[in-house]
């Protein structure tokens, strides 16, 4: 899918894993460009990303297991701290994703999600 005019940015804002657990993703990318008049569902995400400066653990032991419990497509952590972006795609039931792949500095990561969002990693760290 084409990422130009298919989604929304959305930063720091609730995304409703299940009616118990709520997450702020420190960005999303929401489904189409008009707003929700609901928080989203892991069925609106393209790709949630998480920033972890102090936080990495957490991220990827508590958030991702839920992340893919809860059918969210690709989810991209950020280590800020081993200048890496680690990219998780094909949620299992099991709490896992079927792919992950990681990228340092000098690298681009693509979107699963959204073929033709390519980054590179130092612009993503910048």
């Amino acid at each position: 899918m084409k990422a130009a005019d298919h989604f929304t940015v959305s930063v720091n804002n609730p995304l409703v894993i299940n009616e118990y657990i709520e997450f702020l993703p420190d960005v999303t990318l929401i489904k189409g460009v008009d707003s929700l008049e609901r928080h989203p569902l892991p069925a609106d995400i393209y790709l949630a990303i998480e920033v972890s400066e102090q936080s990495l653990a957490y991220d990827q032991d508590v958030k991702l297991p839920r992340y893919a419990r809860g059918r969210v497509a690709e989810v991209w952590i950020i280590d800020v701290e081993q200048a890496t972006v680690e990219r998780y795609s094909e949620p299992k039931s099991d709490g896992t994703y079927a792919k992950h792949a990681r990228f340092g500095r000098d690298d681009k990561i693509q979107s699963i999600t959204l073929t033709d969002l390519q980054l590179s990693v130092r612009d993503v760290l910048a």
